[in-house]
């Protein structure tokens, strides 16, 4: 039986959703750090992560602790194609068939000075390159505005699979 959501934040959005899903759900959240001085080893969870450089964060160290039931993939990549999530569960060895992959947001106020600088300048490059050959998609268009002013795309309608799947699988 699921006892928890267990999550891992940085600028914030992941802990949102930990929050939305605690309250749609009414399991207790905690922090990784908190989870590990508070919850009995193997406990089974739900685990919320962010995503960097394509890795799933302290999720190997939650997996060594934790039964991990369900995992919340919190980023930008849309991950919008099956062989995409695929691939992603393979590259993070992730152990349960229950993964969601829910958008979150980039707080540019929150990262590092050269990592901001580098958000920055991809952002320009790209604006050149829509301008340059004229691809002017929406999607290109929230690309840079991402890119220079930072966005949130967290929603409690992106937590319905997750919910319909905890409730499916009578955990309440």
């Amino acid at each position: 039986m699921i006892v928890a959501i267990v999550y891992n934040s940085y600028a914030g959005h992941t802990k949102k959703y930990a929050e939305m899903l605690s309250e749609s759900i009414m399991l207790p959240i905690f922090s990784v750090d908190d989870a590990k001085r508070y919850l009995p080893k193997n406990s089974e969870i739900i685990y919320l992560s962010w995503v960097k450089n394509n890795r799933l964060t302290r999720y190997n160290s939650v997996k060594r602790y934790f039964n991990v039931e369900m995992v919340g993939v919190v980023g930008l990549n849309n991950y919008d194609s099956d062989q995409s999530k695929l691939n992603f569960i393979g590259y993070n060895n992730i152990e349960t068939n229950k993964v969601f992959f829910l958008k979150g947001g980039l707080d540019l106020d929150k990262l590092q000075f050269l990592t901001r600088s580098y958000i920055h300048n991809v952002g320009k490059r790209l604006k050149d390159c829509i301008l340059k050959n004229g691809d002017c998609s929406t999607e290109k268009y929230e690309q840079v505005s991402l890119c220079e002013h930072g966005g949130n795309y967290i929603s409690r309608n992106n937590l319905n699979d997750i919910i319909g799947v905890y409730k499916e699988h009578n955990y309440i």
